[in-house]
């Protein structure tokens, strides 16, 4: 199982609560499924305080005993759930992946255009306030693209901003490619599949500089910022002018997804969970670490790859 969005198990447990049936519990039991993993790829507790998502979330971690965390801030959260709990969890913290033919590296725009990109959904994870504040303060000729879903009227529409709304997957290799630079304002510690996508085709993204985000996101590859326009666009006034540093930061950024986030790379880590849980060998390449861990009184099995 696959955990995205969360709305729709908050939803539930506030109606389970309104009629007094606690449905809930028994329609998130997958104990008669057998071997089971769930793949996490958000915190929802790390950015809102509703008990019911909380509770909705926490349910995962309560019901399955392989638990994939896709970022590493989603891992420290199983990890210490886990442990408060005492339960007895495999828990691997394997990043997203980029198919790196699709998405693909882009030469630098030689007629010398200069475009800011964003992409993402308008929600409270990011800080479309920023967003807006630098289209205000830009000069006309900066133009920007975005690719969004959700409630479109949040973000300035102006002459030199492109809004392009619910772009397919399969368009979005072309969206970056038009791209100089794309900014991510997210507002939690995830990487994100965008910002892999954007990096996978050679374009540098900005980042806000909240600590233990990625190892290999660094001003070689990318661009840490605060939450204040000024400074942000003079961040990106800077990165225009230099054209060398733009060439090297994106076939940077290229590299670091080739290395690291790839299919090639990630997906059969994947594989060996499902076959070894399909061949009932009990991940038995981690079962010494395993061991030791329960051993060590933790209430938890944390493997890392």
């Amino acid at each position: 199982m696959h955990v995205h969005g969360a709305s729709f198990y908050s939803c539930l447990l506030w109606l389970e609560k309104k009629i007094k049936i606690p449905f809930y519990k028994k329609l998130n039991q997958f104990d008669n499924f057998g071997k089971r993993v769930v793949t996490l790829h958000n915190c929802f507790p790390a950015f809102t305080k509703d008990k019911y998502l909380t509770r909705a979330y926490n349910s995962y971690i309560d019901s399955f005993p392989n638990i994939i965390c896709v970022d590493k801030h989603i891992f420290d959260y199983v990890s210490h759930y886990c442990s408060i709990n005492l339960l007895n969890r495999n828990i691997w913290f394997i990043p997203n992946s980029v198919d790196t033919e699709i998405f693909s590296s882009i030469c630098d725009k030689k007629n010398g255009s200069f475009t800011v990109g964003f992409a993402g959904r308008m929600a409270p994870t990011v800080d479309y306030r920023l967003i807006n504040e630098i289209i205000d303060k830009a000069p006309p000729n900066m133009q920007f693209k975005l690719a969004v879903s959700g409630d479109t009227s949040l973000l300035r529409d102006k002459q030199n901003v492109e809004i392009n709304c619910n772009v397919g997957q399969n368009e979005m290799p072309n969206f970056y490619s038009k791209l100089s630079i794309l900014i991510n304002p997210i507002l939690h510690k995830a990487i994100s599949r965008v910002t892999l996508e954007s990096m996978a085709c050679g374009v540098p993204v900005m980042m806000y500089n909240y600590t233990k985000r990625s190892p290999h996101f660094t001003e070689l590859n990318g661009i840490e910022i605060d939450d204040n326009a000024n400074n942000v666009l003079n961040k990106i006034h800077e990165f225009r002018k230099r054209t060398y540093r733009r060439q090297t930061m994106g076939k940077n950024a290229r590299s670091v997804i080739e290395t690291y986030y790839s299919n090639t790379v990630i997906l059969p880590k994947i594989e060996k969970i499902y076959y070894e849980m399909m061949n009932e060998k009990s991940i038995s390449a981690n079962n010494k670490f395993l061991t030791s861990a329960r051993k060590a009184g933790k209430g938890k099995a944390v493997i890392s790859i």
